[in-house]
């Protein structure tokens, strides 16, 4: 009997480096895809289903959208439901949702700013580690790909420059980007004797998108492509045990730092 395909989970899905993502997850993996917009995950599930690297892959891979709010318990618990529904293993699982960027002087901060910035940080991240590390963890010693190689079930969330380096009016997005590194260096330490690898990306870097045209264009390579960014994150999930990653910045060579 053929064992069923594994699933990769990217949480926050938008035109950047989640759809990067999952363009290249899709080389291995079924997709679930989790946003709060049913109308963003209609329209990116339609682009990739129909981009032509997709559709020429010997395994096209199955794509589901579940509209989530990723920092809610009850909606998570739903569309944990709904992944456990399709019997398949999940292997690899991407927390990359926003903590509200905003820069602005504290003083001048809107508490709820504040709030947000905690939410879709640390809180989110922890609301959804509680859902997918039980799916991990019951995956492990369990999957293989390529044929004949071992993956071990990965967790990646996407830090920022803020998750280490809190600059002058940054406090809103800063609070949820450092307590999510430290959800992850918790974790990471927890579960990797378990099989587990839990790593954090941190981007230093403006993201290649529509809505940053303008911004460094007369500079090649000084924005970061998502295509780009994502071959690190499918690196950190090949690697082997013996030599895992925690933590790993990200940036175009024009960033200072």
């Amino acid at each position: 009997m053929t064992s069923p395909r594994a699933l990769a989970i990217v949480a926050g899905l938008g035109p950047g480096i989640s759809y990067g993502l999952a363009h290249k997850f899709a080389i291995a993996y079924d997709l679930i895809l989790l946003a709060r917009s049913e109308s963003t995950l209609d329209s990116l599930i339609s682009k990739l289903s129909s981009d032509p690297t997709i559709k020429s892959l010997k395994t096209v891979p199955k794509i589901v959208g579940i509209p989530t709010d990723v920092t809610s318990i009850e909606s998570m618990s739903a569309a944990i439901e709904k992944v456990h529904s399709l019997g398949q293993p999940v292997t690899l699982a991407v927390y990359n949702v926003s903590a509200g960027f905003k820069r602005t002087p504290f003083l001048e901060t809107d508490l709820k700013d504040i709030e947000n910035g905690f939410k879709g940080g640390g809180l989110g991240g922890a609301v959804f580690a509680k859902a997918v590390l039980p799916l991990l963890l019951d995956s492990v010693g369990k999957v293989s790909w390529p044929p004949g190689g071992r993956v071990n079930p990965t967790l990646i969330y996407t830090g920022a420059t803020a998750s280490f380096k809190a600059n002058p009016g940054m406090s809103a997005f800063a609070i949820g980007k450092w307590s999510l590194r430290a959800l992850s260096q918790s974790l990471a330490r927890e579960f990797g004797p378990k099989g587990v690898h839990v790593a954090t990306v941190n981007i230093d870097a403006v993201v290649d998108l529509e809505r940053s045209r303008g911004i460094l264009e007369d500079v090649e390579d000084a924005k970061l492509k998502p295509a780009e960014v994502a071959e690190t994150y499918w690196g950190l999930h090949q690697q082997g045990r013996s030599a895992w990653t925690w933590e790993v910045d990200v940036r175009p060579w024009v960033e200072k730092w």
